[in-house]
């Protein structure tokens, strides 16, 4: 299957990109806009992130009340399906 590539204006994408980090932001330690939109291209055919992501301890299964360690951000994109 063949797909075409959707080139944006860097304003476009510097926007989206803006959009994104404040949505997820709350679940991240840090997170950094990269590729062409850092870089400041005309245009743009992705974005890309670099993330550090807050983990959270969880009780873990079983009886012994040991805990375990969540990845926060996977968590919150599952509970809205952007996994």
């Amino acid at each position: 299957m063949s797909e075409v590539a959707r080139r944006v204006s860097l304003a476009e994408a510097a926007a989206d990109a803006e959009a994104f980090v404040a949505a997820v932001s709350p679940w991240c330690e840090r997170i950094e806009v990269a590729g062409s939109v850092r870089r400041g291209k005309r245009d743009v055919g992705d974005v890309e992130y670099v993330v550090i992501p807050k983990f959270e301890e969880v009780p873990g299964p079983g009886l012994f009340g040991h805990t375990v360690e969540r990845n926060v951000l996977w968590a919150a994109l599952d509970r809205v399906g952007l996994d």
